[in-house]
């Protein structure tokens, strides 16, 4: 079985979605669901993700424009 990363976990009520992957390696998606930090889809019509950190901190990154 894949690891399948979710921006909203799957456990807190996200949907397995395309508009809800992030594509994120499994490790990365382990620590994003780590005490403390928080991420979440941003609507707009590039696809963007919000992610905070324990320390409040807030990053935006949004996916690279297809070939």
């Amino acid at each position: 079985m894949r690891h399948l990363d979710h921006i909203e976990d799957h456990a807190d009520g996200g949907p397995t979605s395309a508009a809800n992957g992030q594509g994120a390696c499994e490790e990365c998606n382990y620590a994003k669901q780590a005490l403390g930090w928080k991420a979440r889809p941003r609507p707009g019509p590039v696809h963007t993700v919000e992610t905070t950190t324990p320390t409040g901190h807030t990053y935006v990154s949004s996916a690279p424009t297809a070939p």
